[in-house]
């Protein structure tokens, strides 16, 4: 399954979720934005932390800026997040990002279930569970994980294949 074909899918998701539930997934987001940023720290709290952040003004893996395998991706998207709220703040811009987009994909998987409650409630508990709390307002790359996860899970309830479905949400519940 291609990667439009996806984007189409929960497209049509979310058109076919009734509008109530989306109006109160775009709430919660907003919500979730709100406390997010509130949260954010201009200081690393550990030594990871510290070299993700050195890795924004030299990427060096040689001397763990970030650690290996070097995660190139993401320092590259924080690096552009960096030009929009600097770079005290660009990992968490990054990861509010990634755990907002984990919310649709959680939200249109646990939504084809049949019932679009289940999948505002999914997305609504994923965007206020503290261990996504954690590892969102961090200079970490925590968050990544979560998105893999619940994209996975949103291409299994897709493409109907619901024995991967199963597998998918057991991975994200792992991730």
């Amino acid at each position: 399954l291609a990667l439009p074909q996806i984007a189409e899918g929960l497209k049509g998701r979310l058109r076919r979720a009734p509008i109530l539930y989306v109006w109160l997934l775009g709430l919660c987001m907003v919500l979730a934005c709100v406390g997010h940023v509130a949260a954010w720290s201009s200081d690393p709290p550990d030594v990871d932390a510290i070299n993700f952040t050195t890795a924004l003004t030299q990427y060096d893996v040689r001397r763990d800026a970030p650690h290996p395998p070097g995660y190139p991706l993401y320092v590259g998207a924080d690096r552009a997040a960096a030009h929009l709220v600097g770079p005290a703040h660009a990992y968490g811009l990054v990861n509010l990002s990634m755990l907002l987009l984990a919310a649709v994909c959680a939200f249109a998987a646990l939504g084809a279930v049949g019932r679009p409650g289940v999948g505002l409630a999914g997305a609504m508990l994923l965007m206020a569970h503290p261990l996504a709390w954690s590892a969102t307002v961090v200079p970490e790359c925590y968050a990544s994980d979560l998105l893999a996860g619940c994209a996975l899970a949103a291409w299994a309830a897709v493409a109907r294949r619901w024995p991967a479905l199963i597998v998918a949400v057991g991975a994200a519940a792992i991730l």
